[in-house]
């Protein structure tokens, strides 16, 4: 198995020794101030030599290690505009940058992972879930093509669109979030130097007003801003993000119309038993577990057909960043773009009316009187009753299981949640309420994870071993207790679901199946001991049937 390398062990470049600070959106742009022009005139040479140096620029490129520090993002940027230059003009090799950025952010749970998966599970093919899911490379690259856009060069600005475009679907909306808030950086930058936007004072309100004349777009998509056409990647975000914004606030609004009427028609006697039995409150634990309800909310938790996205959870807001920084005004800037796109945002009235009020002060040049301000406060007031919508929606869904557990408390998570929980999510929730010693929690996921068969399986071998629960007691445990029992049940069959990820991985036709092979392990480390162990149990012909047994027969 092979590690990500963020934390724990070496990473793929070999340098698991050296610090593992974080490069800010900050430091990346100071790389890019800096940066050299990103195009340039190509020396001459034969046709063969040119495809054998743009060869070597992209293998460079796709096999470069994730930078960590801003003489290494330097590095990367410049290896991306040899690229560039290499690239030429020539159609096919920007087909193959394109292709090749892309399967380098693939992971397997991208929208388009999930989906092929998906759709191989009822065939006998196998979905390729291939790929590295770099993120921070993948932007990087971005970022330097449409620096080139800017330099005039036409197919870096073509191969920045459709990356961009691809990103929900490689990444997902946690790209999408990232990547407005990185192009966002570049365009309020390029458009200080050529004197469009003013530079950023003591306070972000007034730079931000300054800085919508250019970038505002509401009403019909069609609309251009002075600044659209340089900038149009991050347009295109801002689009699917308002579309993915409508979509969910209009089937969170459908649901809650639904339930609305339901309670409606319910009809509930003095005595508060109805005619279906006791109240669900007055029900032991238990019961109420298996009924997917909670003592705090006792209706139950719909059913949906369709989920909502999660673009809410990485969505850019007015609160994230240090007061007067670039970074709080690029996330305020982002915010306004995206919501004034918005379907829902453009009916609501009192939205409109304050939009309509800025964009009037802006026209006649009193962006930094307070009735302007007073304008963006009205706006950001609405943004977050929307946020506070979704958040609501997504908690009641399970969505948000950490969120809920830690405002609401242990009583408002119901089993109905625990089981349409992301994998993160639960993982988290167990840890915490493992050092709660909360055990109706981990009963729940218990539930979940082993009676119904779905177990999440680790994500490296390093998560594993970070988290592991002896299985053998020790000498001064007189007896095991319910938490320590319940975790080592979740902990036994995230083994097994990780044992039988591997098995279906390995090719449907392998020479594997037909002949003893010998797993080693070179290094005494335990990582390394772990992964071969693992592996090994993957290749048994009898699959993951043969470790149970072992399990079971050890216990």
């Amino acid at each position: 198995m092979r590690g990500r390398g963020g934390r724990g062990g070496a990473s793929r470049g070999g340098r698991g020794n050296r610090s593992r600070a974080r490069l800010t959106a900050e430091d990346i742009q100071y790389v890019f101030d800096r940066a050299e022009l990103i195009t340039g005139p190509t020396p001459a040479a034969s046709e063969g030599a040119v495809a054998a140096a743009f060869d070597d620029a992209l293998h460079v490129v796709v096999s470069a290690s994730r930078p960590t520090t801003q003489e290494e993002c330097a590095e990367f940027v410049s290896l991306v505009a040899a690229l560039i230059r290499a690239a030429g003009d020539i159609v096919d090799n920007w087909k193959q940058i394109v292709l090749a950025l892309v399967r380098r952010r693939y992971h397997s749970r991208s929208p388009a992972a999930v989906a092929a998966m998906a759709a191989a599970a009822g065939s006998a093919e196998q979905a390729d879930g291939a790929g590295d899911g770099e993120r921070l490379l993948f932007y990087l690259a971005i970022r330097v093509m449409q620096a080139a856009s800017l330099e005039g060069h036409p197919q870096a600005s073509t191969a920045a669109a459709v990356l961009c475009r691809m990103a929900p679907i490689a990444g997902g909306t946690r790209d999408v979030c990232a990547l407005m808030e990185h192009l966002g950086f570049q365009a309020i930058t390029t458009s200080r130097q050529r004197g469009q936007v003013q530079p950023l004072g003591e306070h972000v309100l007034p730079a931000l007003i300054d800085t919508l004349k250019g970038f505002l777009v509401h009403g019909d998509p069609a609309d251009s801003t002075p600044l659209k056409n340089d900038h149009a990647p991050l347009f295109d975000l801002v689009g699917a993000a308002a579309e993915m914004l409508d979509e969910d606030l209009e089937l969170v609004r459908a649901e809650s119309a639904a339930a609305d009427k339901t309670r409606g028609q319910m009809v509930v006697e003095e005595d508060g038993n109805g005619g279906g039995g006791p109240p669900t409150n007055a029900l032991p634990d238990e019961q109420r577990m298996q009924l997917g309800v909670s003592s705090r909310d006792e209706q139950p938790v719909t059913t949906r057909c369709t989920l909502m996205s999660t673009i809410n959870t990485f969505i850019p807001h007015n609160e994230r960043g240090p007061h007067g920084s670039n970074r709080r005004l690029v996330q305020s800037l982002v915010e306004l773009m995206i919501w004034s796109r918005t379907t829902a945002a453009s009916n609501d009235p009192n939205f409109a009316a304050a939009l309509e009020q800025l964009t009037s002060f802006i026209a006649q040049g009193a962006a930094s009187s307070p009735e302007a301000q007073a304008c963006v406060h009205r706006l950001q007031t609405r943004i977050r009753r929307y946020r506070k919508e979704l958040n609501a929606s997504a908690r009641m869904q399970g969505f948000a299981l950490c969120s809920q557990y830690g405002v609401h408390g242990p009583e408002s998570i119901s089993l109905a949640m625990i089981r349409r929980g992301k994998v993160g999510d639960l993982q988290m929730l167990q840890r915490l309420a493992t050092k709660a010693g909360d055990t109706t929690i981990l009963q729940l996921i218990t539930k979940r994870n082993v009676d119904e068969g779905k177990a999440p399986p680790f994500e490296s071998v390093g998560a594993m071993l970070r988290n592991w629960t002896p299985l053998c007691f020790n000498e001064h445990e007189e007896q095991v207790t319910e938490l320590v029992e319940l975790n080592r049940r979740l902990q036994q069959a995230s083994v097994i679901a990780t044992i039988d990820r591997l098995h279906r991985r390995l090719p449907a036709n392998s020479q594997t199946q037909r002949r003893a092979v010998t797993v080693v392990s070179l290094d005494g480390g335990a990582v390394y001991q772990a992964a071969a162990v693992l592996v090994a149990a993957a290749m048994q012909p009898a699959g993951i049937s043969a470790l149970v047994e072992l399990v079971e027969a050890s216990s």
